[in-house]
């Protein structure tokens, strides 16, 4: 009878251990953007985070402009949005391919420069959280936006010319 008693807690004390850690689970999945896939670009994974990540950079720059997006203007923001995160993975995708390399030292250099617009390190931390972004984060998409730069800088802006009259005819 004893044995009877002592197994019913250890089965109750199991479930509620299972039944704890599928809650906690499920409650730390609500809490962290979707790893989830809005679009992929020849192999490479644009996530559900990426796009939320780009939509709050995008609110948040309207609203600093004083012109918070209306229900309205969120449906063609997002279309935007999505567009753009393909697009530069096709330019970083691209650089690559034609070997832009971005030395460590230049993403640090930038980086510094980035910490002194902030008051101190604590804000500059602050600053990545609102963004969900960590330094190490930070310092992979500063290289990829500096080898995307670089590549336009030499593969597309220097091929490019407006003549006088093109200009004028333009204006």
């Amino acid at each position: 009878m004893m044995q009877l008693q002592d197994r019913k807690w250890y089965l109750i004390l199991a479930m509620a251990l299972v039944l704890t850690s599928v809650g906690f689970r499920t409650w730390a999945e609500e809490k962290q953007p979707s790893e989830a896939k809005v679009a992929e670009v020849n192999g490479a994974v644009i996530t559900q985070k990426d796009f939320e990540n780009e939509m709050r950079r995008v609110e948040r720059m309207f609203s600093k402009r004083g012109k918070p997006l209306s229900d309205s203007q969120v449906s063609e923001v997002k279309k935007e949005v999505l567009e753009s995160l393909i697009n530069r993975e096709l330019l970083y995708q691209e650089s690559a391919k034609e070997n832009v390399d971005i030395a460590q030292a230049t993403v640090d250099e930038r980086l510094s420069k980035l910490k002194k617009r902030f008051a101190d390190e604590a804000e500059f931390q602050r600053a990545l959280s609102q963004m969900n972004l960590s330094e190490m984060s930070l310092k992979a998409q500063l290289k990829r936006e500096m080898a995307i730069q670089q590549l336009i800088d030499e593969k597309i802006a220097g091929k490019v010319s407006v003549s006088d009259e093109e200009s004028k005819t333009y204006y």
